[in-house]
């Protein structure tokens, strides 16, 4: 028994003269008839409103980047529910604006410190200086906090020009800023003594 005897259930010359339905035809067709057969193509037409493909839904990267992005939408809504500050990382350039601004201010209130001082007529650094740790509390925090941004060398020259305070003035304005933190630690160094 033949491969195609055990695949059709009989003999090729049988099938040929039984005119089974099911028998398969092995002529080609004439070239005419398969040319009919085909579908004709349409001309390209550009006005004519094309089929919307239909959107592809956007997978994350990895289950790894799927599961932290999970976790931080779930704890900035956590966040949201218990009130709390939500940190928006894409806005880190105005965090940094507004970090300068309140550096700038600071600049600003020692500057009207020394001025207020010098019409008063007290200029003698130390004087100043502890003036300045016998301010009210809040006063004394942010003189200090200004104080030490302009002891500060790194960022020294680029904050006192982007304050604004004229070359000649610097110095001075460094010299009573270190003043300043001098003589709030010998305050602290006294109060704890008083307390301990």
């Amino acid at each position: 028994m033949s491969l195609f005897e055990k695949l059709f259930g009989s003999n090729k010359s049988e099938r040929e003269v039984g005119g089974k339905p099911d028998q398969v035809s092995t002529e080609a067709l004439p070239r005419e008839q398969y040319e009919e057969d085909l579908p004709i193509a349409k001309e390209y037409d550009p006005d004519e409103d094309l089929p919307m493909a239909t959107p592809v839904e956007e997978k994350p990267a990895s289950s790894a980047a799927a599961f932290r992005a999970m976790g931080f939408n779930e704890s900035r809504t956590a966040k949201e529910i218990r009130g709390e500050n939500i940190v928006d990382f894409n806005d880190y350039k105005k965090q940094k604006e507004e970090k300068e601004a309140e550096k700038i201010q600071s600049v600003k209130l020692l500057i009207d410190f020394i001025k207020t001082a010098k019409e008063n007529n007290i200029t003698d650094p130390f004087a100043l200086g502890e003036l300045a740790a016998n301010q009210s509390d809040i006063d004394r925090i942010n003189l200090e906090r200004a104080a030490e941004l302009i002891a500060d060398k790194k960022d020294q020259k680029e904050l006192l020009e982007t304050a604004g305070v004229p070359e000649a003035d610097r110095d001075e304005l460094v010299e009573v800023a270190s003043k300043i933190i001098l003589m709030s630690k010998v305050k602290t160094r006294e109060t704890l003594k008083h307390l301990g």
